[in-house]
């Protein structure tokens, strides 16, 4: 979870990497689906590896791939994954990713899908919200999440 919110482009920013004790290095151009990637190796200060693919006209993180299991309390089995962010839209001047998908590379299998529904940026969200099972009781409406069992 912790390399989740190291993440370029979800709490930090690709320039903030190295002052965060994580280390980014060029590591040549692929090719993917016709895209000529641009692809960085990201190295966590706690030795995880994972890629980052920029897209050359973009700009923006489409694809990274990494060895992990997807669910490690499910099955500890690492596979290498690729984590694919689509539909960018701009949130108060900032690209952010409103759908994704993660995919076994060697089988091709989709393995989770992701679709955002809204992007808050600097709220100050009260701390009950996080608190297990509250989600649903949120006094604020956009917050709530009726269908979450």
């Amino acid at each position: 979870l912790w390399h989740g919110t190291q993440f370029p482009g979800r709490v930090l920013g690709l320039h903030e990497m190295a002052a965060h004790g994580h280390r980014l290095e060029a590591a040549g151009r692929e090719r993917v689906n016709g895209v000529d990637y641009h692809v960085l190796k990201l190295t966590y200060d706690d030795g995880f590896e994972t890629y980052l693919y920029l897209n050359p006209y973009t700009g923006l993180i489409e694809r990274q791939r990494d060895l992990r299991a997807l669910h490690p309390d499910v099955d500890p089995g690492e596979k290498w994954i690729e984590d694919r962010s689509t539909d960018f839209r701009p949130v108060d001047g900032v690209m952010h990713p409103f759908a994704g998908s993660q995919v076994d590379l060697r089988t091709g299998a989709v393995l989770q899908t992701t679709h955002v529904l809204w992007v808050r940026t600097n709220t100050d969200p009260d701390p009950a919200l996080f608190e297990f099972g509250r989600l649903r009781e949120s006094p604020d409406p956009d917050m709530r999440d009726e269908t979450r069992q």
